[in-house]
């Protein structure tokens, strides 16, 4: 476990190279290794503050999505979370690109834009990514750091086997899902976004 800031920024950025360089990708979202690219994306603008988070198991309870989970089981999920921070206007997620990364939302606030238009606000306990963490597939927004925004972060390779493992938090990822669905097939039903 990394014992300062600068180590586990650094473990965050080797682990996510690492295993996106075996997928044939930059990193996360594209971003990682990646110096095409302008403006620079959340894994490289974010600090990571789970070494001196002082307690990530009551953290990670305080989350709607993972408060029934038990004790052991918040362990569990605390040792694969990255908690990090941004900075106003950091591009967390762009829509259309390959994502592996899943967000659940701690303080402040992310903007959701789809096509180009401001959608809706995430705020604390909310949660966006997990559609790329279950299919695969390129992102269906483009999501940025409204205010300051901390986070955790997990990735793909980390959270599905934990998903497979804990059913309760699979089923509440897709109740927010159809939840979404439906915000969207209202607010399409007759109506242009």
């Amino acid at each position: 476990m990394p014992t300062s800031l600068a180590q586990c920024s650094l473990a965050l950025r080797d682990v996510t190279s690492g295993a996106l360089a075996e997928q044939g990708s930059d990193g996360p979202d594209g971003a990682l290794g990646s110096s095409a690219r302008a403006p620079a994306t959340a894994p490289q603008l974010a600090t990571c503050m789970l070494c001196s988070m002082p307690d990530e198991t009551e953290l990670l309870g305080r989350i709607p999505l993972f408060a029934a989970l038990s004790k052991k089981d918040l362990r569990s999920l605390a040792k694969v979370a990255h908690d990090m921070s941004y900075e106003p206007g950091t591009r967390l997620t762009t829509e259309d690109e390959v994502g592996s990364t899943f967000f659940v939302v701690v303080d402040g606030e992310a903007e959701v834009s789809i096509g180009g238009k401001s959608r809706f606000r995430l705020g604390p306990g909310e949660h966006f990514g997990e559609m790329s963490i279950i299919d695969r597939s390129p992102r269906s927004a483009d999501v940025v750091a409204a205010t300051k925004l901390r986070c955790l972060v997990f990735t793909q390779w980390e959270f599905r086997p934990f998903l497979k493992e804990h059913p309760d938090v699979a089923w509440g990822i897709m109740e927010v899902l159809v939840r979404r669905l439906r915000a969207v097939d209202k607010a399409t039903s007759g109506a242009e976004w």
